[in-house]
């Protein structure tokens, strides 16, 4: 069997050991390097430990992909309410207000962003909180890191 011709070289890296970003709510970020040229995409895994709740906020440009990999939480997409759990899929469109929250187990997952989120200056904004009908602080959404 002929196969194509590779144009580069693959990279390996753990995990472990990229720089966490850490948000409000205990939310932890892992920017995954990715070549910003072809792809015009971010990749972050994202952790959220137990009876925690991210922020509440938008994306004004940008559309966000998430695949859960292990764990549950409860999602707010515009109001509404969703139970996710382990391999469960979905898209956040921009201007989409998003929260998190979880309970006994935490959760992680791998979020897509395109266009890439610009680490120092992201496209996220705050939203009214699910909960409280607060509206989140605007250094809520600060990534500080870990």
């Amino acid at each position: 069997m002929k196969t194509a011709k590779s144009s580069g070289s693959a990279r390996m890296q753990s995990l472990r050991r990229l720089p966490r970003e850490r948000v409000a709510g205990g939310l932890t970020l892992r920017f995954l390097p990715v070549p910003r040229e072809p792809y015009r995409v971010c990749l972050l895994h994202e952790a959220l430990p137990p009876f925690s709740s991210t922020p509440a906020l938008y994306h004004r440009f940008t559309s966000e992909f998430v695949f859960v990999l292990k764990g549950s939480a409860t999602a707010y997409l515009d109001g509404r309410r969703a139970r996710l759990r382990a391999g469960d899929m979905f898209e956040i469109p921009p201007g989409m207000q998003h929260q998190f929250v979880t309970r006994r187990s935490g959760v992680s997952a791998l979020s897509l962003f395109s266009p890439p989120l610009d680490p120092r200056k992201p496209d996220a904004f705050p939203g009214t909180d699910a909960g409280t009908g607060a509206r989140a602080a605007k250094d809520a959404i600060k990534l500080e890191r870990a």
